[in-house]
């Protein structure tokens, strides 16, 4: 009985072990970056962004659910597992409003300005 636990002992944690390294772990793409947004708990945070014409904002995914980002516009990432990144440059002052597509109640906004 004393062998048959151990066994199970070892194989849980061999299975555990193989859990953590095969998880990717987030990354934050935020090289050349002029905000960053992390999309985490089903929320992007921040909501707003403020930046200038020409600035690339970064949004990461951190939670283990995919999400996207979408603008009104139609520009739209591809989804997004934990850890990924997408980034856009902002060339034209305006408002931008987005939500990720999969999960509509989560909504942001970036504000270019001059």
């Amino acid at each position: 009985m004393k062998k048959i636990l151990i066994t199970i002992f070892v194989l849980i944690v061999i299975c555990a072990i193989w859990f953590f390294i095969r998880t990717p772990s987030p990354v934050l793409n935020i090289q050349d970056a002029s905000a960053t947004v992390n999309i985490k708990s089903f929320a992007f945070s921040p909501s707003q962004v403020n930046i200038k014409v020409g600035d690339k904002v970064v949004w990461t995914n951190l939670d283990s659910a995919p999400h996207d980002v979408t603008f009104e516009n139609g520009e739209q990432s591809k989804t997004l597992a934990q850890g990924e990144s997408f980034d856009t440059v902002f060339n034209e002052p305006g408002t931008y409003p987005y939500i990720c597509s999969i999960h509509p109640s989560m909504k942001g906004t970036v504000i270019v300005s001059n």
